[in-house]
Parts: structure tokens; C-alpha cells; sequence
């Protein structure tokens, strides 16, 4: 159900290494669901009271534009665009899947991409008492120098693909 999902939100863009694809399987999808899985989980249980504390939980590669970007040969997790205060923390996130394995599918072989990613933006108000209220913002592209990173067939997703 959740690969069905992932089909239907698939889209084109036209920046360098983008590319549209009617078929990528589940297993790409749990590839990426793994590597964003701890970053989500640290983001919205996080008990820490200010955003520098906050920012240094978050798992993954930290860029600032115009640096060379992180490599993702194995995929990854990619917080960049950060924006704070004492007690807000707002930044965008990359997650690359990771090559796939190739193996067959259903006695066939594959015919899809051999990655896939996503972006999106959370925004983040830390509490003393609770855990942060996150709100996810979806973005329908990446930065370039991201995308350059990865394979030339890996395809984007909306984060909205992976909800569920």
C-alpha cells in the first residue's frame, strides 16, 4: 500500500539528475523511510529546551550553501538552510535512499531508479515541558548541488509520499 503511494506522488523536474519514473518499489521506499526514521524520531521527541542543544541532536551532514556538498554514496540525511532563535529552530532536510541492491523483483528483473530523495522544511518551537511542536513543510524540489551527488537515474519524491 505504502509503494502504491509512493507511485502516485512521483514527479518531473528539470533541474540536472531529476527524473520521472512510474515504477520504484517498496524497497527503495523502506531504504528511505530507514535513513529519515532516526532523524524524524530525534526531531519531534527531542527534550531539549534551546535550539543550539536542539540542532546538535539531529542526526545527519550539516551543509551551508556554497561549501561542497556532503557525498551520499550510501545515502543519508543533509540539514541545511538553518534559521534560529533561542527557541525556534527552522531548517530544510535532504534524504537520499542509498543505491539499491539490484536483485529481481517478482521473478523480474528491475526496471526503476536506482535511488530515490526527497526535501522538505520542518519548523520547530521548543517547549520546557513537552516535546517540540514540528511542523513539516513539503517542497517539490532539492538543491542541484545535492541532486549532483547521487545517481543519474535517482528520482524525486514528495515527502508526503513516505506519510502512513
Amino acid at each position: 500500500m505504502a509503494a502504491a503511494a509512493l507511485i502516485g506522488s512521483l514527479s518531473a523536474c528539470s533541474p540536472v539528475g531529476w527524473v520521472q519514473t512510474d515504477a520504484v518499489d517498496g524497497l527503495l521506499w523502506r531504504q528511505l523511510q530507514g535513513v529519515r526514521a532516526p532523524l524524524m524520531e530525534t526531531a519531534y521527541w527531542s527534550f531539549a529546551e534551546e535550539s543550539p542543544a536542539y540542532l546538535a541532536e539531529l542526526p545527519g551532514e550539516r551543509w551551508l550553501r556554497g561549501d561542497p556538498p556532503p557525498t551520499l554514496e550510501s545515502g543519508g540525511v543533509v540539514i541545511y538552510d538553518i534559521a534560529s532563535t533561542r527557541t525556534t529552530a527552522t531548517f530544510s532536510v535532504f534524504v537520499a535512499s542509498g543505491p539499491r541492491p539490484s536483485r529481481a523483483t517478482n521473478a523480474s528483473a528491475y526496471r526503476g531508479p536506482t535511488e530515490i530523495f526527497t526535501c522538505y522544511r520542518l519548523h520547530t518551537v521548543l517547549t520546557v515541558q513537552w516535546s517540540p511542536a514540528v511542523e513539516r513543510i513539503v517542497l517539490d524540489g532539492c538543491p542541484t548541488e545535492l541532486v549532483e551527488q547521487l545517481g543519474a537515474d535517482a528520482a524525486f519524491a514528495r515527502a508526503d509520499a513516505f506519510d502512513g
